[in-house]
């Protein structure tokens, strides 16, 4: 961290009007909290209405079927590659799908999205607030974005960040949860349906790919016994 000349302290990473950002969502997450303790009313957690579907079911299927032809053209370009070469085109393919649904996710969370980086935070670390610091400036700079560019360094920057965030903090568990939740339904728009199709088939693909050794393999073995008896 760095120290600035009035003895705050900085997140490395971080500018001091991006600190001060920080503790202003601090300012109005806390007016927030509140004003729900006025009204006796408790925050709701996991919105339901983020993980009901908004397509009706005719356009869902729809995009499945669309999505299965993509898939199997891709599976089809495969078909020469070797097993390394495939595995890689294809983590290729699921990272960037990946980042194009967690963005979509983080456009649609709305004032939910940023809750998670201030619960908890009176018990964090020294270390840990610095990282919910970086958490809320990445997501932020996401947030701001009107669309998703792949080509962008900076969302590319903030999304890896974010991603790495959920998956390895302890204060992230929920978030990581609600997260793996809504990936695994068929909520959102045209576009997010449509990548979490793809992304069920990857994954099946990418097991499917990892097991080809193996199988070859064993059958191998199974002639070679053969013969020997």
């Amino acid at each position: 961290m760095s120290v600035f000349s009035n003895g705050g302290y900085v997140p490395e990473g971080m500018d001091f009007g991006e600190w001060l950002e920080y503790l202003n969502g601090i300012d109005e997450y806390e007016a927030f909290q509140d004003y729900l303790e006025f009204l006796e009313e408790e925050e709701e957690e996991y919105p339901d209405d983020l993980l009901i579907p908004t397509l009706s079911d005719e356009s869902i299927a729809s995009l499945k079927t669309v999505a299965a032809g993509a898939f199997q053209e891709i599976e089809r370009s495969f078909a020469d590659m070797s097993t390394d070469q495939k595995l890689s085109s294809l983590d290729e393919l699921m990272d960037l799908n990946r980042k194009r649904l967690l963005f979509d996710y983080i456009k649609q969370d709305d004032e939910f999205g940023f809750n998670f980086i201030f619960d908890g935070r009176e018990n964090a670390s020294f270390a840990e607030s610095g990282k919910r610091a970086l958490t809320y400036t990445n997501l932020k700079r996401i947030y701001d974005m009107d669309e998703f560019n792949s080509k962008d360094p900076e969302l590319k920057k903030s999304l890896e960040f974010y991603d790495s965030v959920i998956h390895n903090e302890s204060w992230c568990e929920k978030q990581m949860q609600r997260i793996d939740q809504w990936m695994n339904c068929d909520a959102g728009s045209s576009q997010a349906v449509y990548a979490k199709c793809l992304n069920r088939s990857f994954q099946d693909l990418r097991e499917r790919i990892v097991q080809e050794p193996e199988i070859k393999k064993t059958k191998v073995r199974t002639v070679d016994y053969s013969v020997d008896r």
